[in-house]
């Protein structure tokens, strides 16, 4: 199996109301974009990226998450969970699969958007200390940086009774209780 075709796999849950119609007719006029761009022999993707999907995110984790978002963004730090009062760092991606953070969060919360289906699942979701173990450090642009893959992975060698924030919008979520 792909690395691509793990990813959505995981992507299975719906954008919420409105923002998906409005995500959809978003990507109908890129499409668009990408044709005429393409009748004068430009090959351009036109892709939402960086803020906007960063928005995106932050609406997703809003309405499934329950977390009180910031209003106005903090560096490291974009929403606190209603029940812990822990701070929550929260990243998308939908075509790269980098992932930076300025410093270790509390909670570490990453979505993977599939750019074809719009539909959205969760990388990781738990204490951002273990998730960040073994990121790389950037001196340079002072940053530790990852992928989706390596944040599956340390998702996946959390140990059973590790925290994360519990999703509200599926009452069949067995994760554990938050912390």
């Amino acid at each position: 199996m792909t690395n691509k075709e793990r990813l959505d796999l995981i992507a299975v849950n719906s954008i919420p109301e409105p923002f998906c119609t409005f995500l959809s007719e978003i990507n109908n006029t890129i499409c668009k974009m990408r044709a005429a761009a393409k009748e004068i022999g430009v090959a351009r993707e036109f892709t939402p990226d960086g803020r906007f999907l960063g928005d995106i995110g932050e609406v997703i984790a809003k309405m499934s998450f329950g977390l009180d978002l910031h209003s106005a963004q903090r560096e490291g730090e974009d929403a606190v969970c209603q029940v812990s009062g822990k701070c929550i760092e929260l990243k998308l991606r939908s075509k790269s699969t980098l992932v930076w953070v300025r410093k270790r969060p509390d909670f570490l919360i990453t979505l993977y958007l599939c750019p074809v289906r719009l539909q959205w699942g969760v990388v990781c979701n738990g204490p951002g200390d273990l998730l960040l173990e073994n990121a790389k450090w950037n001196d340079r642009h002072q940053r530790f940086e990852t992928d989706l893959f390596k944040l599956m992975s340390a998702q996946k060698s959390l140990p059973g009774g590790a925290p994360s924030v519990l999703s509200i919008s599926n009452p069949l979520d067995s994760s554990p209780t938050p912390t």
